[in-house]
């Protein structure tokens, strides 16, 4: 639990200065801020609290595992464990950089990119359009109405189109996110070329 109080006094006595107004938080882990407002002509400033809930996280829409044991095995082939007898900063400098550069490596070495499942999603719109649709079909077929086979053909051609709509969208936000320096891209256009 966590008390908040502004930094400066919010009432204003006769001889005296006090902070009346605070907030009482528990658990709470987004940037906050808390002032007090001189603008009111009595003896008592308002107070503003102020809670930052729109936060944006960066999310990195390329899956990957890593073997753990590939990493060792490789740091095992690769690094010498014997103690470093260096004299100079810049000795040190360059044992840290290709320590460094070794740990990246034995990381690249063993991490994959996981496949994404094969289900795909599909917008709550198009479910309900796809519900919609079979209910009409179902009427269709019961009742033989050419008025329902339009409206049916007309869901259908919806469907499609929304569903060409989606799936164009998300073939873009993976283009977009493929990467020249860790070879998603090139893994990509590989494949793209076997399809081709």
């Amino acid at each position: 639990m966590e008390i908040l109080a502004p930094s400066s006094p919010t009432r204003f006595g006769f001889n005296s200065a006090t902070i009346l107004d605070l907030a009482v938080i528990k658990d709470f882990i987004l940037p906050f801020s808390i002032i007090s407002h001189p603008e009111l002509y009595s003896d008592h400033n308002p107070v503003k609290l102020t809670f930052q809930l729109k936060f944006t996280t960066l999310r990195n829409s390329v899956t990957t595992h890593t073997d753990w044991t590939k990493f060792q095995n490789y740091l095992k082939n690769l690094i010498d464990y014997r103690p470093l007898k260096k004299n100079s900063n810049t000795d040190i400098q360059i044992a840290v950089e290709k320590f460094t550069k070794n740990l990246q490596n034995a990381h690249r070495f063993a991490t994959k990119t996981v496949k994404k499942s094969t289900a795909t999603y599909i917008h709550a719109n198009i479910k309900d359009l796809i519900k919609t649709r079979n209910k009409t079909k179902k009427a269709w077929q019961t009742l033989r109405n050419p008025l329902i086979k339009t409206e049916l053909n007309r869901i259908e051609k919806l469907i499609k189109k929304l569903d060409k709509n989606s799936r164009q969208k998300d073939q873009t936000k993976e283009l977009e996110a493929l990467n020249t320096e860790d070879g998603t891209l090139w893994r990509k256009a590989k494949i793209m070329r076997k399809k081709a």
